[in-house]
């Protein structure tokens, strides 16, 4: 019996003994094995087991470890790690509030450099979370002047990067995050390292480098599942980033993948309602919005906005994101007052947190600009569509897919303005962009080559047309999927070529099966919608078959009047369209009513 006692008093010593090597080494699963099998466990040894469980993302677990520990019998250092461990856990749990009422109050003790310095990185963390960059970048430049080890430095470099990013300044970001990696490679700091990377691989996406940034994600991915699990908080990061990688290549099936899995991931370490699930439940409705999953994307949307407001505040940059997700599907959906009414809201948020030149506001710049486009207030969308191109230059190098962006919106403008030479010229720009960084068969590009058609088109160069549809239809069907509204679209545009062309039968296929796709994908009420049936109505009154046309007229019409309203000035032209059809049938009457009402409209 005094054998085996022995024994076991050895390993136990033994192991207790290499808990510290195994933290030194990063090797934090086999350190966290090492506690559990501690019996009866002290207090020192309490706070060890929830500072790994914490690394390992366990919050819940942490938390309980941590409420079974007397922190009145912990003196001097370790008190303050019992007290840095549970600002951390607080932190991950979004209690900001809680975080900086406990850091004020921890500043009136003597504190080490060091300690100084690790207390001053998680109040950086929270300033920038909350996006109080003053205050972070105060709290940064104080802890400049500390003298630290290098390893330290390093993390400090990386929050210096994460101000920079947030507040646009690319550049110097980039900067900073080479340095950071540089230093962490000199000390051989693997977890650190692959940490350190993923943020610059998330720079590295901001710069249009995806492939370099998506090789670095798979590198880290691998340098942080060993040491780390696979259900780690950063394990998450990456998949999100990977998700994000896949969806701006065009790579939309493994988008879906990596978002879903990012997103689940996220709900089980944080909760439904914590801000970074928002964040991934925004990314992933994005996807969905541009995959077609229209009734997917919205509610996520929806979801994301109101957990974001919750938890960062009415005010927050990433609030007014969310309001310009809900504006771009308001005006996907045809509801361009609710539209315009987010976009105005998401504008004033973005220009209070972020000045009037942070890149994001050229997202909102250019989907407003969309917006008035759509409504044919053009004078105010050329200006907004300039203000996006104009802070997209001062950020992005002239070979970025968001000039690309910018430079179509501009051709859009023009085109409608009749500027056809002008029209020309950004659409062949955006596209030659578009092919060098994202590939020619990516989406982006098939949407280029149809803006492209339509210059074409109103210029009469008829032989180029029919190829640039039918590639993008080509490029559309490969990387969307036979049943995507982008492929419907592509099937119109073709009708609309093939009815001009007078090839009537290829035009009225075409359009039924745009008609087909749209009503499953975007549902039967659709702006889209009505417009293929005025599209197939046209047709229709052209072949002489009245009847069917005046079907297609009408259905388009109540379309219009419902989600609109009777007196929008988009019922115009289908209207017009309509009225020219009773005259052809010589039923004067109904077309006289039909135009007297088109006047009521214009003097609206």
């Amino acid at each position: 019996m005094k054998l085996l006692l022995l024994i076991f008093l050895i390993s136990f010593n033994a192991t207790a003994n290499d808990l510290k090597t195994l933290i030194a080494e990063q090797k934090y699963r086999e350190a966290l094995a090492v506690t559990q099998k501690i019996k009866s466990p002290n207090d020192i040894e309490k706070l060890t087991k929830a500072s790994l469980q914490q690394k390992l993302g366990f919050y819940s677990e942490s938390k309980d470890t941590l409420n079974k520990i007397d922190k009145t019998k912990l003196q001097d250092a370790k008190a303050f790690e019992f007290f840095l461990t549970q600002l951390v856990l607080d932190y991950n749990l979004a209690n900001f509030k809680e975080c900086l009422n406990a850091i004020e109050s921890y500043h009136k003790v003597m504190l080490s450099n060091k300690q100084l310095t690790r207390l001053n990185r998680v109040e950086i963390d929270i300033y920038l979370t909350l996006a109080e960059y003053e205050k972070a970048k105060t709290i940064i430049a104080q802890t400049r002047t500390i003298q630290v080890p290098d390893h330290l430095k390093a993390q400090l470099l990386l929050q210096e990067a994460s101000l920079a990013q947030q507040t646009g300044d690319y550049a110097s970001a980039e900067n900073l995050l080479k340095q950071s990696v540089q230093i962490l490679k000199d000390n051989k700091s693997t977890v650190s390292l692959a940490l350190a990377n993923i943020k610059l691989a998330q720079q590295l996406r901001i710069n249009a480098e995806y492939n370099k940034a998506f090789d670095i994600c798979l590198d880290s991915l691998e340098e942080i599942t060993a040491p780390l699990g696979e259900e780690h908080p950063q394990v998450s990061d990456i998949k999100l980033l990977l998700g994000n990688l896949h969806k701006d290549m065009g790579n939309y099936k493994f988008a879906g993948l990596y978002l879903e899995e990012a997103m689940e991931l996220r709900i089980k370490l944080y909760g439904k309602e914590h801000h970074l699930t928002a964040e991934t439940m925004n990314s992933l409705a994005v996807f969905y919005k541009l995959y077609g999953l229209i009734d997917k994307a919205e509610p996520l949307y929806k979801q994301a906005a109101e957990i974001t407001q919750k938890t960062l505040g009415k005010k927050h940059p990433s609030t007014a994101v969310c309001l310009n997700n809900l504006a771009d599907m308001a005006t996907f959906k045809g509801n361009y007052q609710k539209a315009e009414e987010l976009y105005q809201n998401s504008r004033f948020l973005l220009q209070a947190s972020l000045g009037k030149q942070h890149p994001t506001l050229a997202i909102f710049f250019a989907n407003y600009a969309d917006l008035m486009r759509l409504m044919n207030k053009m004078d105010l969308a050329k200006a907004f569509a300039e203000k996006s191109l104009d802070i997209r230059k001062a950020h992005f190098n002239d070979q970025h897919p968001e000039i690309a962006e910018s430079l179509n919106n501009m051709a859009n403008i023009f085109l409608l303005q009749g500027h056809l030479q002008e029209a020309e010229e950004h659409f062949l720009k955006s596209l030659a962009i578009r092919e060098k960084t994202l590939g020619k068969f990516h989406p982006k590009v098939a949407a280029a080559l149809v803006n492209l058609s339509a210059v074409y088109r109103e210029k009469g160069e008829t032989g180029k047309i029919e190829p640039l549809l039918l590639r993008s239809l080509k490029i559309d069907k490969k990387s969307l999927g036979q049943k995507h509204p982008e492929v419907a679209n592509d099937l119109n545009h073709l009708g609309v070529f093939y009815k001009n062309n007078g090839e009537f039968k290829k035009a009225e296929e075409s359009y039924l099966q745009s008609l087909k796709i749209k009503k499953v994908a975007l549902g039967e009420k659709h702006l889209k919608v009505a417009v293929t049936l005025n599209n197939i109505a046209l047709l229709y009154s052209d072949l002489g078959e009245f009847a069917k046309a005046t079907t297609f007229f009408e259905d388009a019409i109540i379309i219009l009047e419902e989600t609109l309203g009777e007196e929008h000035k988009m019922l115009i032209p289908f209207l017009e369209n309509y009225a020219d059809t009773l005259d052809k049938q010589n039923f004067s009457q109904e077309a006289d009513a039909l135009r007297r009402r088109i006047k009521n409209i214009e003097n609206k």
